[in-house]
């Protein structure tokens, strides 16, 4: 049930196509008593847009969380991006305060945003998984690249409304690890 309140895009489909199919019936009967079906079936779209609009679900904070990340990571705002860490990760925020000073970023996106969420601990924790693409200018010149499409999975935990990110890994894009994976920036 949570597609409801996570995409509104379901929601107008189905109101649009419910819609112009009591507008076209009223165009084809010219019964006016469709006007009231029109008129309902409008409101309830309405409705449930708000609702989706109002509730915002785990998944919406964590996704929330991720894109500020990367807003901070395009900006090179390292104290952004280390708000967004749990205060307990001193080795995530080490790391990436580390490299953030070595690579100048261009671009940061993700895409494929898989979230499972742990409501059994204590605080809840989550693992997203996302496909990161990230444009980068090694500052020391000696990363052969620029762009990388990159998988990450990023663990969190939930600090009262918001998640806070507590880790990644970020493993090679062919799957193993392989001797390519320390030549990788670790982003």
């Amino acid at each position: 049930m949570t597609w409801l309140v996570e995409n509104p895009t379901p929601i107008l489909i189905a109101g649009v196509l419910v819609l112009a199919g009591l507008a076209l019936a009223l165009l084809m009967t010219g019964r006016g008593k469709l006007i009231w079906a029109i008129v309902a079936t409008a409101i309830v779209t309405v409705a449930l847009l708000l609702v989706e609009l109002i509730v915002v679900t785990d998944k919406e904070r964590v996704e929330t969380t991720l894109a500020s990340a990367s807003a901070a990571l395009e900006k090179n705002d390292v104290a952004a991006v280390a708000a967004l860490i749990a205060p307990e990760s001193g080795d995530m925020r080490s790391r990436v305060e580390s490299e953030m000073g070595r690579f100048q970023i261009e671009v940061a996106k993700f895409h494929r945003l898989e979230v499972n969420f742990n409501y059994y601990t204590n605080p809840p924790s989550a693992q997203a998984s996302i496909l990161a693409t990230i444009e980068v200018k090694d500052r020391r010149g000696e990363f052969p690249y620029n762009n990388l499409v990159h998988p990450f999975t990023i663990t969190l935990r939930k600090d009262g409304d918001r998640w806070l990110m507590t880790g990644y890994d970020d493993q090679d894009i062919r799957g193993g690890g392989g001797g390519n994976a320390k030549k990788r920036p670790k982003l």
